[in-house]
């Protein structure tokens, strides 16, 4: 039996979503009080676990696994031919494709989630500190979790890296980090200018105003504003191409119905809401957590102007990829056990993820 079809797919995605379902719900029917730390050996298991699992995935185009069968394709026209028919131009990413071609796509793969989730854990790690645990959970119950870790592999891989640079108390291995993201796909630059402008400037407020602004000017203007967007902004070739792209060519395409996306503006706004209840809160005051804020504010602000364009979530994930954090740490920083609110933080997450999953799953 092939490896990379040791199981029918759909069941494949089934099982994963029955395996979130049992974590998430074990957690949210568990007591109040139960000692948060506790679960951070759960986390861990569960990373590991998945890292083998989603790695050794059905090489197939279906059930939520799209691009997956087109980066098994390029592993072995290079495995075949050369590494000098891949056309990525991400040097992080090539580097550790090439160096896999002399194993299976397969492992390949399960590098790629390695590189996807550890990085995370250790940002979470220094975030959540010794309930790193729960959030870790909250993050791979979250919508995009799943199509960051089999389909945008080199977008995960570096939003993973990211965080972990955004985790950094320290200038150089903040600017390691960094780069080793930019060197997996360069739409990072987004949100790592963002963080550098609020290295400068962290007055909440004033982002919230250009926030506010933005999904007002996008509401009246937005397809007009995009065409505005230079399709290169980002240095990247297939952000270029949805750039130009229209929804009359892309009839199949994810977030693909015409018209302003007022769900996934009230989505955004949630951890906007969260954040700025608690950091305006009776001597609640983190700097660190109102950059990672203010940086989210400023990528999604960009996010608004491309509502119109086909798989607009990939510009949505350039601030996404922070949500877990911003939802989560003003529940957990000043308690050590589960309560009612933390587990809505989980139980909503995992209840979006599912719903879009049912919405999307064919």
């Amino acid at each position: 039996m092939n490896i990379e079809n040791w199981i029918d797919p759909e069941i494949y995605v089934i099982l994963f979503q029955g395996i979130l379902l049992v974590v998430a719900a074990s957690i949210f029917l568990s007591s109040n009080g139960t000692y948060l730390p506790k679960y951070n050996k759960l986390a861990l298991i569960l990373t590991a676990f998945l890292i083998v699992y989603l790695g050794f995935r059905p090489i197939t185009s279906k059930y939520g696994l799209a691009d997956t069968i087109n980066y098994a394709t390029f592993f072995h026209l290079a495995q075949t031919i050369g590494p000098e028919v891949l056309a990525y131009k991400d040097p992080g990413f090539m580097f550790v494709i090439t160096s896999m071609l002399e194993t299976t796509v397969s492992l390949f793969f399960t590098v790629c989630l390695a590189l996807y989730l550890v990085p995370y854990v250790c940002a979470y790690k220094r975030f959540f500190d010794d309930k790193f645990g729960f959030a870790v959970i909250v993050m791979i119950c979250s919508f995009g979790f799943f199509g960051y870790a089999v389909n945008g592999i080199r977008n995960g891989i570096a939003f993973s890296f990211v965080t972990l640079a955004f985790a950094q108390r320290k200038y150089i291995p903040m600017i390691l980090f960094a780069l080793i993201g930019l060197s997996f796909h360069k739409s990072v630059v987004l949100p790592i200018a963002a963080f550098c402008i609020t290295l400068l400037y962290n007055k909440k407020s004033t982002y919230l105003n250009i926030w506010i602004a933005s999904a007002l000017l996008s509401m009246m203007f937005a397809n007009v504003v995009a065409q505005f967007i230079p399709a290169d902004f980002l240095g990247d070739d297939r952000l270029s191409t949805y750039m130009n792209a229209n929804f009359q060519d892309q009839v199949n395409a994810s977030f693909s119905y015409v018209g302003f996306r007022y769900d996934f503006l009230i989505y955004s706004a949630i951890p906007i809401i969260i954040g700025w209840k608690y950091l305006n809160g009776d001597g609640w005051s983190n700097v660190w957590y109102e950059r990672i804020y203010n940086t989210y504010i400023l990528c999604n602000s960009f996010w608004l102007f491309t509502a119109y364009v086909p798989y607009n979530n990939r510009f949505a994930f350039l601030s996404w990829f922070l949500y877990p954090i911003l939802v989560t740490y003003p529940y957990i920083q000043n308690t050590d056990e589960l309560d009612t609110k933390l587990k809505n933080v989980l139980g909503l997450s995992y209840l979006f993820m599912f719903l879009m999953w049912i919405k999307d799953f064919k």
